[in-house]
């Protein structure tokens, strides 16, 4: 089940994030960042949007290297089923070699 973002606190927010880890950011995707609480963890949700559609959530604790679950946005049907781990991403680049968009599995 894809976490409550109204059980979360605003963490801070990301404009044009770099999505792939790579040092290139990615023009309309803004990424939210979430915390609450959880006994002696914190539990952390990303929310991502590209140009205002969600696009992907990804969760888990603070302090853990990777995501525990993810869920990609579907326009106009929600969210996919959770997945274990990240989602696999990969930048869409322009003839010029600009990011344009990404590609979220």
């Amino acid at each position: 089940m894809v976490p409550d973002l109204a059980e979360f606190v605003p963490h801070r927010m990301i404009e044009d994030i770099d999505l792939c880890g790579d040092g290139r950011p990615v023009p309309g995707l803004v990424a939210r960042f979430y915390r609450r609480a959880e006994g002696a963890r914190v539990a952390s949700l990303g929310h991502y949007t590209y140009e205002g559609r969600d696009t992907l959530l990804a969760w888990g604790y603070v302090g853990e290297p990777d995501c525990a679950y993810h869920a990609v946005g579907i326009p106009g049907r929600g969210w996919d089923t959770p997945r274990p781990g990240c989602p696999r991403t990969e930048l869409v680049l322009g003839g010029d070699g600009r990011v344009v968009g990404v590609l979220v599995i």
